[in-house]
């Protein structure tokens, strides 16, 4: 019985290294890095977004749910953005 639990336990045991945590370390760093590179490239074109309406288009028919719904949400997104908002049927 004793053998049993020796090797149950053995098994159950895991040896973490440094090498591992590192390497998470290091990846996580990099897809930082690179999102905030990426982040900074794309304020030029957030400064003048939008040039033109922005056009939604609802994959539902007219007068839906869906349709109703997102009407009233662009109402609301044209006043806080002062950004004129064209939903399509």
């Amino acid at each position: 019985m004793t053998i049993g639990k020796t090797n149950s336990m053995r098994s159950s045991m895991r040896v973490v290294t440094t090498s591992g945590v590192r390497g998470g370390i290091w990846r996580t760093g990099r897809a930082a890095a690179v999102a905030v590179f990426w982040l900074a490239g794309c304020t030029s074109a957030l400064a003048q977004w939008p040039a033109r309406p922005v056009r939604v288009i609802v994959p539902y028919p007219a007068g839906g749910v869906v349709d109703v719904m997102t009407r009233a949400l662009t109402i609301r997104l044209a006043s806080d953005l002062g950004q004129p908002f064209v939903v399509e049927a």
